[in-house]
């Protein structure tokens, strides 16, 4: 008789979560589709984040999700990069970006120099929302900030299944 095994959360974060790959300041991006299955399909073209004109590709049209995780170079940039993202993360559920459907911002238990954001947004058949987000001047902050006090940073956007 075959024997079963749970999963460890460290298992299941490693495999939602693998160490991202390009070194700052560019940021990989990439979209996929999410599925709940022990396997994901391969990612989409990959596109860079230019930190120097906050020029982020296209988001899709309608809802979406986006998971960024964000690895700090040490604690004083993390904690400095942390401040920001509260800030960021009150606009953001706010009335000042009504097409910001949900925006949570952690920090790892395992590696505190971590930082996971997840976001929704609904762009209503144009960029309305990541328009909006963009604007804040604590998301720009945030923005700046990251050529200098991160090591790496991934962003994966999700669309419905």
């Amino acid at each position: 008789m075959a024997s079963s095994r749970t999963a460890t959360r460290q298992e299941l974060v490693h495999l939602a979560f693998p160490p991202p790959s390009p070194p700052p300041p560019t940021v990989t991006l990439h979209r996929s589709i999410s599925r709940l299955a022990p396997f994901s399909a391969p990612p989409l073209p990959h596109h860079t984040v230019n930190f120097a004109t906050m020029s982020l590709p296209e988001m899709p049209k309608g809802r979406f999700n986006i998971v960024a995780r964000i690895e700090g170079k040490g604690p004083k940039e993390t904690e400095e990069l942390a401040q920001v993202l509260k800030r960021v993360v009150e606009r953001a559920n706010s009335d000042e970006e009504p097409n910001t459907l949900f925006y949570k911002a952690h920090r790892s238990a395992k590696d505190p120099n971590v930082l996971l954001v997840y976001e929704e947004y609904d762009n209503k058949g144009g960029s309305v929302a990541m328009d909006a987000h963009r604007a804040g001047a604590d998301f720009q902050q945030l923005f700046k900030l990251v050529p200098t006090h991160t090591n790496n940073v991934s962003i994966e956007v999700f669309e419905g299944i």
